[in-house]
């Protein structure tokens, strides 16, 4: 990531989960293709989010992030991911200078 800051080029992000990944632990894989549908916007928002909060955005201020699929869930949970910066922290937790979204 260090060296995609420093030269100004993109990270691209796109989202990965098969079908071997079980909706519900009683089951042996996701039926029906939702691991696609849903696990993939679930997947893809993770990863972005980790970035934010651990504090990746802020180390490499100069990092760019192409996310597939318009950003997945994290533009209409914008509210909701201000209000867990808010939160009590956890151990771990880097203190960002700036509001997540």
């Amino acid at each position: 990531m260090k060296k995609m800051a420093k030269y100004y080029l993109p990270i691209w992000i796109h989202p990965s989960r098969d079908k071997d990944v079980a909706d519900y632990p009683e089951e042996k894989f996701s039926r029906y293709g939702l691991f696609m549908a849903f696990g993939w916007p679930y997947e893809t928002t993770i990863v972005i989010s980790r970035l934010v909060f651990i504090g990746i955005m802020e180390m490499y201020p100069n990092l760019k992030i192409i996310v597939h699929h318009c950003g997945e869930v994290v533009p209409f949970f914008s509210n909701l991911i201000l209000l867990l910066s808010n939160i009590p922290k956890e151990e771990g937790y880097v203190n960002l200078t700036r509001p997540p979204m």
